[in-house]
């Protein structure tokens, strides 16, 4: 890329936006995306909104939308079908628009099996799925939500699977192989989503233009948030390997791409709006949380291969419902964690002689080694 240094500069949602305007492109679209947080604000209630309340106000709102299909909905299937693109590729639309492509939508649950948010990818050169760090992806899958959480969310679920299920039958070449979007499982408990988001795209500089008026990454942050916004910007991404670390800087100095953050966020208590998740997040506040989702499909044939493949590449994703525990402490961690040169005592109170046992109990004043 021939800009200025300043374009790293730019908010993440000039990154976004660019992102969207190259996808566009490649598919021959012509869309204007004005990228803002994902949803607006629920209005206020005397007492704060429950779950329940959040997972019926997005729904209803994707359910209105006239910018995305909500593929929970049964009559969904109705709405769309496939579009080619000049480049032997193709993507969804709805029936009564042709050629722009519409964001699919959808409320469901990132299981942490199967999904893979680390940043970098834990990229040390190039393999199989990753040629170099340019073609980086992350990954996400979701999971039905159980009938005893929410029989709603469980139903639209299943409608969902189906739709696409058929979405990509119907544009499948016959006695190929299929591949992508769609995870099978024994049961329908274990089947799941697949969705990726591409971190670099090629900078083109024609898209300055549509994005030349756009703030200071600082004038978006949320009152009392920390500034992170530093890592949203290529220069401050997060890699380890010295293979990554050097690719990044082949990125910066060459001028040949943009970071596009995920496009993830949360609304932490306090914030008027909801705010973007810094790299640093996406696994811990991500991985067995409740979202709405938003995606294009696309499909692409390789017939040396005789293989079809589509692909669900993310436009938002919003957080309803955070993980269980934003933290999962393995055996590992836990020994990691210890505090040696003192034996672990619990609780004050089990310093106390135990009912039945004989002898001092470990870590009192009258435990062997003390006197």
């Amino acid at each position: 890329m021939n800009h200025e240094s300043a374009v790293l500069g730019f908010n993440c949602s000039m990154f976004f936006v660019i992102g969207n305007l190259a996808l566009v492109k490649s598919m021959t679209v012509a869309l204007f995306l004005s990228f803002q947080p994902p949803s607006t604000p629920m209005p206020p209630k005397a007492s704060a909104p429950t779950v329940d309340d959040r997972v019926q106000f997005h729904r209803q709102r994707l359910l209105d939308s006239t910018k995305s299909v909500y593929i929970g909905d049964p009559a969904a299937q109705d709405l769309l079908t496939w579009t080619d693109d000049d480049d032997g590729g193709s993507y969804v639309v709805k029936k009564d628009n042709g050629s722009t492509a519409i964001r699919l939508s959808l409320i469901a649950r990132i299981t942490r099996k199967d999904t893979f948010l680390v940043p970098d990818g834990n990229y040390t050169g190039p393999s199989e799925y990753t040629k170099s760090l340019p073609d980086l992806k992350l990954s996400i899958a979701l999971g039905r939500v159980s009938e005893t959480e929410n029989e709603v969310l469980s139903k639209d679920f299943d409608n969902a699977y189906t739709l696409l299920y058929n979405l990509r039958a119907s544009n499948a070449h016959d006695d190929s192989a299929v591949l992508g979007v769609l995870m099978a499982g024994a049961t329908a408990n274990q089947r799941k989503l697949k969705l990726r988001h591409k971190v670099f795209a090629l900078f083109e500089e024609s898209d300055i233009d549509d994005v030349a008026d756009a703030n200071d990454l600082e004038s978006n942050e949320s009152p009392g948030i920390p500034n992170d916004t530093q890592y949203l910007r290529i220069e401050n991404y997060p890699v380890k390997s010295n293979e990554a670390i050097a690719e990044l800087a082949a990125m910066i100095n060459n001028k040949t791409r943009i970071l596009l953050p995920l496009p993830a966020y949360e609304q932490m208590k306090g914030d008027k709006e909801p705010r973007q998740l810094i790299p640093f997040q996406y696994s811990r506040h991500l991985e067995g949380a409740l979202v709405v989702v938003e995606f294009f499909l696309t499909h692409t044939f390789i017939a040396k291969h005789n293989k079809d493949t589509f692909s669900a590449d993310v436009y938002t994703i919003l957080v309803i419902d955070p993980p269980a525990t934003n933290a999962r402490f393995s055996p590992q961690k836990l020994l990691a964690k210890r505090k040696l040169g003192a034996y672990p005592v619990d609780e004050p109170a089990t310093r106390t002689k135990a009912k039945g046992v004989d002898g001092p109990v470990p870590g009192s004043s009258k435990a062997v080694g003390h006197r």
